[in-house]
C-alpha cells in the first residue's frame, strides 16, 4: 500500500532518518548512532500517532502500517 508516494516502510525509514540526523548533529552525548536511532524511532512513533489524530480516516490505515514498521526497527 502506498500513500504519499511511499510505502509505509519507506516513510518509516525516512522519518527516523530525519530525526536521527538532527540528533547526531547536536553537540551532546547522543553521538552514539544506536542511541540516536532508538530516540529517533520513539520520536517518529509520537509524530505518526499525532498524524493519525490530525488526518482524515482514509490515511489511518497507512499510518498504522507505518507504526508497525517503526516498531520492527
Amino acid at each position: 500500500m502506498q500513500k504519499l508516494g511511499k510505502t509505509p516502510k519507506q516513510y518509516a525509514n525516512e522519518i527516523v532518518n530525519d530525526f536521527r540526523i538532527v540528533l547526531m548533529q547536536e553537540d551532546t552525548d547522543c553521538g552514539c548512532e544506536i542511541l540516536c536511532t532508538l530516540i529517533a524511532v520513539k520520536n517518529a512513533l509520537i509524530t505518526v500517532n499525532k498524524l493519525i489524530n490530525a488526518t482524515h480516516k482514509d490515511y489511518h490505515y497507512y499510518y498504522r502500517l507505518v507504526i508497525q514498521e517503526l516498531k520492527e526497527m
